[in-house]
C-alpha cells in the first residue's frame, strides 16, 4: 500500500507503522515550525516539506513595561571630570537638596532634582562623585558632623537604588567647617545647609 497523498482526509488508525511514521515526521515538524514562529517569532524560512503545507507566520512584539526605578542617560557619555563637574552644577544652580532640619531624610520635592543628577550620572563614565553633606553651626558640633555624613548617606542610597554605581559615588559629611554663608543670620545659615557634587577623575 503506498503513502497516502498530502491534504486527502486521512485514519490514522489504520495507517500501518510504516506509513505512520514519515507522515508523524512531517505532522511533527510542521507543528514545531507553527509553534516556534507564534512564541518566539519570525525564525528563518521554515516549510514542511514532506506535507507541502505552506507555513503563515504571525509576528508578535511583547514591550516590557520600564522599571520605574531605574534611570536612563540624559545624553551622550562624558569622559572629561570637568564637563561632569559642569553638568552638576548646572543641575544644581537653582536649587538643591531638600532636607529636614535635623534629620537625614530625602524630602519628596528633592527627588525630581536627584532623578535628573542621577541620570546625569550614567553619563560620567570613568569618574567618581564625592557627594558631601554641610550643615550650619547651630547645635552641637558631634551632632552636626554626624548629620553631614548621613545626609550624602541617604543621596548614595537613593542613587544607588536607581542603578547609578555604587563605587562611583562616596558620601563625605564636614559638618559646619567648610560655610557658604554667614552663621549669624537665619536666611544665611540656610545657605550652609547644603549637599555639593564634586566630581574627581
Amino acid at each position: 500500500m503506498s503513502n497516502p497523498k498530502v491534504g486527502r482526509a486521512m485514519d490514522l488508525a489504520k495507517l500501518t507503522e510504516r506509513q505512520v511514521l514519515p507522515w508523524g515526521g512531517a505532522v511533527s515538524e510542521l507543528y514545531c515550525a507553527l509553534t516556534l514562529n507564534l512564541f518566539v517569532g519570525p525564525l528563518s524560512n521554515i516549510v514542511a516539506a514532506k506535507s507541502g503545507v505552506r507555513v503563515v507566520r504571525a509576528k508578535y512584539t511583547i514591550e516590557l513595561p520600564p522599571k520605574s526605578d531605574v534611570l536612563m542617560p540624559s545624553g551622550p557619555p562624558i569622559t572629561k571630570a570637568a564637563v561632569c563637574q559642569s553638568l552638576m552644577d548646572g543641575l544644581l544652580v537653582d536649587g538643591g537638596d531638600e532636607f529636614e532640619i535635623g534629620k537625614a531624610d530625602l524630602a519628596g520635592t528633592s527627588l525630581p532634582l536627584l532623578n535628573q543628577i542621577g541620570a546625569g550620572l550614567l553619563r560620567c563614565m570613568g569618574s567618581t562623585i564625592r557627594i558631601i553633606g554641610h550643615t550650619d553651626n547651630v547645635g552641637d558640633e558631634q551632632a552636626n558632623i554626624r548629620l553631614s555624613e548621613a545626609n550624602p548617606q541617604a543621596v548614595v542610597r537613593y542613587l544607588a537604588g536607581k542603578d547609578v554605581a555604587a563605587d562611583q559615588i562616596h558620601a563625605v559629611g564636614l559638618g559646619a567647617e567648610a560655610p557658604v554663608g554667614s552663621n549669624d543670620a537665619d536666611a544665611r545659615r540656610s545657605q550652609n545647609r547644603r549637599i555639593e557634587f564634586r566630581v574627581c577623575q
